[in-house]
C-alpha cells in the first residue's frame, strides 16, 4: 500500500480548501496517509524537523519556492513530487490548481511518469577545509551583501581559468533552473530533463559577459576575491552564506535528484509559452 503526504503552503486559503478536497479523494483509495493531526498537510515552514522518510508520493500545493524546499525535505530520496501550483509562475509544477482534481484521478490510476532532474552540489572552501555544503535544484548564486558594489571573482571550469569577472553576481545553474534568476539575466532556456551547467555572469563589467554551458560532470570552481566587504553565496534563493576573501565556492554535480509526477500529455515548450510569452513572470 503507498503512503502519500502533503505540502501546503498555508499563506494561500486556496491551498487549505484544495488539500482538505485532496485528502478527502485519498481517503477513497487503499493509500496510506502520512499527515499532522490537525491539518490537511505539513509546512515547509513548520517549526522541527518532518520526517517525509517512507513517503512514495508527495503533493505539494504551493508556488516554485514551495516547490524547492520541498524536495530538500526528501533529499536523498527516490519519492517524487506531484506540483500544483498555487504561486505566480510555476515553472515546477505540473498542474494548474483548477486542474487539480482531474489530475488526481489520473495520478490515483498509475498513469504517469516520473522525470528526473539533475541538481548541484555546492561547497564553501575556507583554508583548504569544507565549511558549508549545499545540495541546489535550480541554481547557486554569489553576490556582494552590500547592495550596488560589484564582485571580483576568478572563474575556472575543470582547472582551466574561465575568466576574471567584475560583477553584480554570477549564477551557476542546473537545466531546471534555466527558467530562474538566470533567464532574467540572460541565460538560455533548457528543456529540464538535459544534464548541464549553466553559468550565467550578473551585470558584468567587461566584454565576456555572455552564458556558458558545461558539462554536468565538470567541476566548477570559483574563488571570491573582493577585498571589500564580505560574499553572498544563495541556494535555490533560501539559504544564504556569507563568503570572506579568498573562499572557493565548489560546484559540481549532486549525487540526489529531483523526481516529478508527469501526465502524458505534459509540454515543457506549452508551458514556457504560457508562462513567459502571456506575461505571467
Amino acid at each position: 500500500m503507498k503512503t502519500f503526504s502533503l505540502i501546503v503552503n498555508y499563506k494561500n486559503r486556496d491551498s487549505c480548501v484544495l488539500a482538505e478536497n485532496i485528502i478527502k479523494r485519498l481517503k477513497q483509495e487503499p493509500i496510506n496517509l502520512l499527515l499532522p493531526p490537525d491539518r490537511p498537510g505539513f509546512s515547509t515552514h513548520d517549526k522541527g524537523p518532518i520526517d517525509l522518510s517512507g513517503v512514495d508520493m508527495l503533493v505539494v500545493l504551493g508556488g516554485d519556492g514551495t516547490i524547492l524546499a520541498s524536495s530538500k525535505l526528501i533529499a536523498g530520496q527516490d519519492t517524487p513530487i506531484f506540483a500544483i501550483n498555487m504561486g505566480q509562475v510555476g515553472f515546477l509544477s505540473e498542474v494548474e490548481p483548477q486542474d487539480a482534481m482531474n489530475a488526481l484521478e489520473v495520478l490515483i490510476k498509475g498513469e504517469y511518469f516520473i522525470e528526473k532532474r539533475i541538481k548541484l552540489k555546492g561547497s564553501i572552501i575556507r583554508n583548504g577545509q569544507i565549511i558549508e555544503e549545499q545540495h541546489s535544484l535550480n541554481d547557486f548564486i554569489i553576490s556582494n551583501n552590500i547592495y550596488s558594489r560589484t564582485i571580483n571573482l576568478d572563474v575556472f571550469c575543470n582547472n582551466q581559468q574561465v575568466s576574471d569577472y567584475r560583477a553584480d553576481g554570477i549564477i551557476i545553474a542546473t537545466p531546471t533552473g534555466s527558467t530562474a534568476y538566470s533567464l532574467s539575466a540572460g541565460g538560455p532556456i533548457a528543456t529540464p530533463n538535459m544534464k548541464f551547467m549553466i553559468i550565467t555572469p550578473v551585470c558584468t563589467h567587461g566584454f565576456f559577459s555572455r552564458p556558458l554551458i558545461v558539462p554536468h560532470d565538470a567541476v566548477v570552481d570559483i574563488y571570491y576575491r573582493s577585498k571589500s566587504g564580505t560574499g553572498n553565496f544563495v541556494c535555490d534563493g533560501q539559504n544564504h552564506f556569507l563568503l570572506d576573501q579568498n573562499d572557493l565556492v565548489r560546484i559540481v554535480r549532486s549525487e540526489q535528484t529531483a523526481n516529478f509526477v508527469r501526465f502524458n500529455n505534459y509540454s515543457f515548450f506549452k508551458t514556457v509559452k504560457s508562462k513567459l510569452l502571456k506575461g505571467k513572470m
